[in-house]
This record gives C-alpha cells, sequence and structure tokens, in this order.
C-alpha cells in the first residue's frame, strides 16, 4: 500500500509560459526576478489540473513536493504549493540530489515508510531512475495529465 506521493515541480506543476525553453527554470526565474516590475505569472503557469488532482489524494496519502532548485520559495509559489504538499524538500534538506538512490532512501527515513510504499512523479530521466533503483514506484511525467490521473488512481485504488 502505498503511503507517499513525491512530485517534481519543474515541468510538472510549473511550467514556462514559452514553451519552447527548455533549460532551468531556476535560471530563467533568476535572470528574469531583478527586472523592474517583474511579474512572475507572465513568465511561468501551473498544472492547476495536476494540483487539483492532488488534493483530492491529501486525505489518503502525504504528498511531498521534491524538487532540485530553490523556485518553489518564491512568494508567488510557496503559499500555492503549501496548500496542498505537506513538506517542500530540496537536496540540501534531505542530504542527496534528486539523482541518487539515497535522496529517496533518505526521504522514505524522514517519514518512517518504506521506499516501495512511495511514489514519485518526475518528468526527468535520471531522478526516475535513481527512485527506481530505491524501490520507489514511479512515473515519468510525459506532460499529459489524463495519462498520469489514469495511472495514479490505477496505483492507489
Amino acid at each position: 500500500m502505498f503511503k507517499i506521493i513525491i512530485s517534481d515541480l519543474s515541468r510538472v506543476i510549473l511550467f514556462p509560459k514559452d514553451r519552447s525553453y527548455y533549460g532551468s527554470l531556476n535560471s530563467f526565474y533568476s535572470e528574469h526576478c531583478k527586472e523592474p516590475n517583474f511579474n512572475f505569472w507572465n513568465y511561468y503557469e501551473i498544472n492547476q489540473e495536476y494540483l487539483d488532482f492532488l488534493k483530492t489524494l491529501k486525505l489518503k496519502l502525504k504528498l511531498i513536493l521534491f524538487t532540485s532548485g530553490s523556485i518553489q520559495n518564491t512568494k508567488e509559489l510557496q503559499f500555492k504549493l503549501l496548500e496542498i504538499f505537506e513538506e517542500l524538500l530540496n537536496p540540501a534538506i534531505v542530504g542527496f540530489n534528486k539523482d541518487k538512490k539515497e535522496a529517496y532512501t533518505s526521504v522514505a527515513k524522514r517519514y518512517n515508510v518504506n521506499t516501495n510504499e512511495m511514489i514519485l512523479i518526475d518528468d526527468d530521466k535520471s531522478f526516475v531512475e535513481a527512485a527506481r533503483q530505491a524501490s520507489v514506484k514511479i512515473i515519468r511525467y510525459s506532460g499529459d495529465n489524463r495519462i498520469l490521473f489514469l495511472v495514479l488512481n490505477q496505483i492507489i485504488n
């Protein structure tokens, strides 16, 4: 039985409005946040459908955000994310980068669960592979919410 869903932020929840941009969302933020009259939402958009779906699971499972950057700490995002996620983790908190299987065993220890009781949703192949090596159930996000919701419902129900 699964107890925790761990979700990534970049390109699962948060996307650049310019979909042709493929670089780091954290770097993109650092480049633009100092501009006069910077408005976060002019550059980014949220996968609200995914967040709404996660809200429906909140009574069944712990929801954790695990991201490699710091953009989740911006005032624009933090309030919205903390409405859904129990905790916002990053490698500095966990002690390992997301591409190391030890990151996922560390998260499991933090919540007193086994790694095989966790599900990771991430778009990055190296992070998904590290989680798989730690015996975490993985879902590699491809951008299609319908498929994600179908797979998640089959796994947790």
